[in-house]
């Protein structure tokens, strides 16, 4: 169980720091604004936020889906 805790605490590291700066990497490397004034920032944060909005609610229908796996 100890490498099973390390390998947790690192996902959940991972997964903070994704949270964290997920819609400013966007917004910076995907849309190409360095303004954080300009409207293109303010359009990758945007689409960053409906793509974890897409996340969330795909992760949430895994995860009511998940239990029937086993069975098959």
């Amino acid at each position: 169980m100890k490498p099973l805790a390390v390998v947790q605490f690192f996902t959940w590291m991972g997964l903070f720091c994704m949270w964290m700066f997920y819609s400013v990497a966007v917004a910076r490397k995907v849309f190409g604004a360095e303004d954080p004034a300009s409207a293109i920032y303010e359009q990758g944060i945007q689409f960053a936020s409906k793509t974890m909005i897409i996340y969330q609610i795909v992760s949430t229908i895994f995860a009511f889906l998940y239990h029937t796996f086993p069975r098959r």
